[in-house]
């Protein structure tokens, strides 16, 4: 029963992913993509917009973009939507099996299934697919004995991830969150509310810490370094909405 909770919430994951391509965003990914495969360079103008051609452009999501255009020569319409589902698919499969370790079958079913229903309408074609997939593989690593070859796998990650998408900053969330929460674990009383994941000895808060150091580093090794890296720092400062050129996104209203 409890196998059949969890198989359930990504069945309905995967059926979520069968639909035609929707958002109007993918295609100017794709256009981008195309233009990468033949040029082989990223783009760092505006070559799109009639009001803006030639306006700097740091498109962060340039891998994601390459790949998609690949899979549309490939397989047509049908490969850019398999990759986005994919990586939304390989998301919840990842939060089932972190989930699992704390929660009984039961439970880890019925959360894969509520966030399935809550994230539905991002279901498009878009880099947050990649984001999606990458953050909870993230959390996945962190939550238990970090060893080297997770720290390094993280730092990995991280560096793909720059690529994929701006928003790759989230993947330092849950390594300092894991972090922090293993220093304090030592500093404070031991007491039932402590999980055992967190009591980190100190040459894993080591390891902990050159992850985090090292994904800093991989959010620089973008074709835009570090002003690459800064750039979601910018996008925060448009979510309001207040500027003319951010006031349609629906992401900022």
């Amino acid at each position: 029963m409890s196998r059949f909770a969890v198989a359930a919430a990504l069945v309905l994951a995967a059926a979520l992913q069968i639909h035609r391509i929707d958002d109007p965003d993918t295609w100017w990914h794709l256009a981008t993509g195309r233009a990468i495969w033949t040029t082989g360079a990223v783009p760092r103008v505006d070559a799109f917009s009639f009001t803006a051609a030639g306006a700097p452009w740091l498109n962060r999501q340039w891998l994601f973009e390459l790949l998609l255009y690949g899979t549309w020569v490939l397989a047509g319409p049908s490969g850019p939507i398999l990759l986005a589902g994919a990586g939304f698919l390989v998301a919840f499969a990842v939060l089932a099996a972190g989930a699992r370790r704390r929660l009984p079958g039961w439970a880890t079913g019925a959360l894969a299934i509520a966030t399935v229903v809550l994230a539905v309408e991002r279901f498009t074609v878009r880099p947050e697919a990649a984001t999606m997939a990458f953050l909870a593989t993230g959390i996945y690593l962190v939550d238990g004995a970090v060893t080297w070859r997770r720290a390094l796998g993280l730092i990995g990650l991280q560096i793909v991830w720059a690529n994929c998408h701006a928003l790759s900053l989230l993947g330092l969330v849950p390594i300092a969150a894991a972090l922090a929460g293993g220093v304090l674990a030592q500093r404070l009383p031991r007491t039932a509310g402590w999980h055992p994941a967190d009591r980190r000895d100190r040459a894993e808060l080591h390891r902990l810490t050159a992850a985090l150091g090292g994904g800093m580093v991989a959010e620089c090794l973008t074709p835009f370094g570090v002003q690459g890296a800064l750039y979601p720092l910018y996008l925060l400062s448009l979510i309001g909405g207040q500027q003319r050129v951010s006031f349609t996104i629906v992401e900022h209203r």
